[in-house]
This record gives structure tokens, C-alpha cells and sequence, in this order.
């Protein structure tokens, strides 16, 4: 797998589709509220349907010297007249509220991923305490956006960063002020071939980017097999802070550079059902023709309304227009800002037990547990 910039090589090593199959990382993230708008009100207010002040995405930023920092893209509710966009680097260890650690220079560029904008320039300007602000107020129209900010950082060469945004954002003003879109048959088309790749699928690797949008963020890759070619199923999850490994019934986690122990097992959630989670998807909008790692992608736009156990989401995917491969999704929905980067579609994974003399034990796959928070 090979990962653009968006969600760094590096980060590869620090890291859950569709899933929140680590409960107790999600809620640590998910319990904090989550709010922002990038939105041209009329009101001379910022309006905020959750009371967030603004929200905060962060994003690894590896370093040779030490652990990865965060970057961090800070955006108010809008007022009249558009606002400004602030981003600031600090220490991915250094807690609550950690201090803005300087660099040597900083450049964001911000594109439509649906209209007919082109990539444009932010004009930055740097602030006393060591953080960058958008010289310029910034106005968006509704839609996906896709932000790109580069990092200097002493004598390394720049690293660059991608976050995804979606105008007006339903965590500040609500679900209801997301505006809905007639669907494209073209754009449901592709996203059509996405589905029915998901459902044929039998492995793959991915890395998921998760906040809240308050300052927090999770990294973590996993490599997942459904047992197809008569290797049990199972998946093996890495991340910064731990490390997981399910084979059939039976799942190992430890800390990081901790001894490994065995736990009730973790529900495994195949990339063949996957497609569970977009039943009902509507609203379907063709977005730009972009290169990801090499493969030319069409950017799909959609909607998947409530159910009665899953809340709204919004989504874009990036889809091989040769192959129908989701390439990388953006996500958005209640206390959940995830970015995914899929690779090594239905290549072999083979799992081992991490215990000397532990024996995988083939068995039938659990049910899903869905990434959306429940309704």
C-alpha cells in the first residue's frame, strides 16, 4: 500500500473501515464534541447549533528526530463576510491544550471537490505565538473540500497534509442544514462499482485517519482477510498507542512495547459487508476526475440517511475509474471526521498468533459494528 500525501507513509506505521471496533479508543475521541462551519451567513453572528466554538482537525506530521507532531487546521464558524483559518504545529504527547511549537514556513491550497473551482492559493501569515492565519477572509460554497497544507520544520524537506471538509458542517449547524442534492445517474453509476467491489471482497489493507475535530486524532492501520483461500479470517491492527491481532475466535492486544495478551474477542467486519452501511445512499453528486497514488479516480459525493441503528453520514470517494476500486473515502457524521485510504485489494494476508503455541481457530465471522455512531 502506498499512501498519498494526505495521510503520510509515516503514519502507516502509527495506526479501523467502516468500524468502531476499538471502543474505547473511539469514545475517548467521540466524547468530545465536535463543531465548525465554513459557511457565507448573513448574520453578523457565527451560528452554532452544538455551541463549538470551532473545529480543530489534526493530522500526523512525521519528524526524523521523534514521535510524529500534529498538525492542526483551526476553523471558526463563519461570519459575515467570511473568516480566517488558522493552523499551528504542536507535540502529538503533550496533552491538553499543547503549545504551538514554531516552524520555519507554511503553504495551504484549497480546492472544490465537486464544482468547478480550481485549486487556489491561501495567503498565510505568521502570528507571534508560532501558528499561521489565512491572510484573507475565506468564503466556501456548500459542498466537499479539499485542503492541502504544507509543513517546513527545521532542515527537513516540507510535508504536506490533506484535510476534507464539507460546507455547511452538520455537527455545528445541524443535520438539516446540509443541503440536499438531486442525484446524478453517472455519480451512481460509479458509486454502483464501488459497492460491488466491496461485496466481492476477500482482503485488503486500509488506513483510517479518525478525530473528533476537537484537537484529537487516531491513526491506525489494519490488514483484514475474510479466510478466503483457507487462511482463517481474521485482521491485524496497528497503531501508535497498541497493537491487535483477531484469528477467528480468538484476539491478542498489548500496548506499545507491552506483552501481549489474550481478550475477548473482537468483532471482525469483512469487507463484504461493507456495503450494509450505505443502504439507502441518495443524493449522489459527480465530483472532479483526480490522480491518487497513481490511479486515476472519479470523485463521488453521497448521502446516507438515518436508520434505526446507524445516524445520517455524508461521504466522498475517490473510485479507480479501471478497476471500480474505492481508492480513499472522507466521511463525515455525528462526533466523526474520517479519512480512509484503501490498498492491496485481495492480496494474500496471512495471521499469526503472536503466543508461541497459540492455535487460530477457524470460525464463522461475528456481525458487523458500524463505524457511524448509533442513532
Amino acid at each position: 500500500m502506498d499512501p498519498e500525501n494526505d495521510l503520510t507513509a509515516d503514519e502507516k506505521t502509527n495506526v479501523s473501515k467502516p468500524i468502531i471496533l476499538i471502543g474505547v479508543l473511539i469514545a475517548a475521541i467521540a466524547a468530545i464534541a465536535i463543531g465548525w462551519v465554513l459557511l457565507n451567513q448573513d448574520d453578523e453572528e457565527p451560528v452554532s447549533a452544538n455551541e463549538i466554538e470551532e473545529l480543530d482537525l489534526p493530522a500526523s506530521l512525521f519528524r526524523s528526530d521523534g514521535p510524529a507532531d500534529l498538525l492542526h487546521a483551526v476553523i471558526p464558524p463563519v461570519q459575515e463576510g467570511g473568516n480566517s483559518l488558522t493552523f499551528r504545529v504542536t507535540s502529538s504527547s503533550s496533552g491538553v491544550d499543547p503549545e504551538t511549537i514554531p516552524v520555519e514556513a507554511m503553504q495551504a491550497t484549497i480546492e472544490s471537490r465537486q464544482g468547478e473551482v480550481d485549486a487556489r492559493a491561501i495567503t498565510l501569515q505568521a502570528n507571534e505565538d508560532g501558528s499561521y492565519q489565512s491572510a484573507d477572509p475565506l468564503q466556501l460554497s456548500d459542498g466537499w473540500w479539499e485542503l492541502t497544507v504544507a509543513v517546513t520544520r527545521g532542515v527537513e524537506e516540507p510535508r504536506e497534509t490533506r484535510f476534507y471538509l464539507l460546507t455547511p458542517d452538520p455537527n455545528v449547524n445541524g443535520f438539516d442544514a446540509v443541503p440536499d442534492h438531486d442525484s446524478s445517474s453517472e455519480a451512481e453509476a460509479f458509486f454502483q462499482a464501488g459497492i460491488d467491489q466491496w461485496a466481492g471482497m476477500h482482503s485488503l489493507t486500509y488506513i483510517e485517519r479518525l478525530t473528533s475535530g476537537t484537537g484529537t486524532v487516531s491513526v491506525s492501520q489494519r490488514e483484514v482477510t475474510d479466510g478466503a483461500g483457507g487462511n482463517p479470517a481474521g485482521f491485524h491492527l496497528t497503531a501508535a498507542e497498541y497493537e491487535m491481532i483477531t484469528i477467528g475466535n480468538q484476539t491478542w492486544m498489548r500496548q506499545a512495547g507491552g506483552d501481549w495478551i489474550e481478550r475477548t474477542t473482537v468483532s471482525m467486519y469483512p469487507p463484504s459487508e461493507w456495503p450494509d452501511l450505505y443502504t439507502g445512499a441518495t443524493g449522489f453528486v459527480l465530483g472532479k476526475t483526480v490522480d491518487v497514488n497513481d490511479r486515476v479516480t472519479q470523485v463521488v459525493s453521497f448521502y446516507v440517511p438515518p436508520t434505526d441503528k446507524l445516524v445520517a453520514a455524508w461521504y466522498t470517494w475517490w473510485i479507480d475509474i479501471e478497476t471500480g476500486y474505492v481508492i480513499r473515502e472522507a466521511m463525515i457524521s455525528t462526533l466523526h471526521y474520517m479519512v480512509y485510504e484503501f490498498g492491496e485489494f485481495n492480496q494474500p494476508v496471512v495471521l499469526e498468533p503472536p503466543i508461541t503455541g497459540a492455535t487460530p481457530v477457524a470460525s464463522p465471522l461475528p456481525g458487523p459494528v458500524a463505524s457511524r455512531a448509533p442513532a
